[in-house]
């Protein structure tokens, strides 16, 4: 029953090290983890999922630019209700873009070289990404909620 409850992260990488490592530091931090092997429309429909919370694409994933993957583009696409409760992560060789708003411009909220990334960081990094942008988004959740439950409204 808890497996339903947990929220979910979706691993489209290729390097068999590096989909083990990053599924392992999800599961550590509770999310249930799918990787997927090849991409699908249905797996398309299944990145619009309210539960999917932690999504990682690797440039190149099935030979595709992360640019061109069908993935990215159902991403940028989303409206900001949904796209705020998604964790996008795009991993690569030679990501030229080290600062944050390399990834903002980019719409993701997470850049990794990892080529350039120690294995032991790895961790370290996700952990600390993902556990800030939960703590964002559960401040502007609590904020929304009590602004609308005075009169006002804000939108999704």
């Amino acid at each position: 029953m808890d497996e339903i409850l947990k929220d979910q992260a979706m691993l489209f990488i290729e390097d068999q090290n590096m989909k083990q490592k990053i599924a392992g530091v999800l599961e550590s931090l509770s999310y249930r983890t799918t990787i997927i092997p090849f991409i699908t429309d249905s797996t398309i429909g299944q990145v619009k999922s309210v539960s999917n919370k932690v999504i990682i694409l690797e440039d190149g994933f099935q030979n595709i630019s992360f640019k061109e993957n069908p993935i990215y583009q159902e991403i940028i696409r989303m409206t900001m209700p949904f796209r705020r409760n998604i964790f996008f992560v795009l991993l690569g060789n030679e990501i030229t873009y080290p600062e944050p708003i390399g990834a903002f411009s980019m719409s993701v909220n997470l850049l990794l070289d990892i080529g350039k990334i120690k294995e032991e960081d790895l961790v370290t990094i996700l952990r600390q990404e993902i556990f800030y942008y939960t703590q964002l988004y559960q401040v502007y959740n609590i904020v929304k909620k009590q602004i609308n439950q005075r009169g006002s409204y804000i939108a999704t």
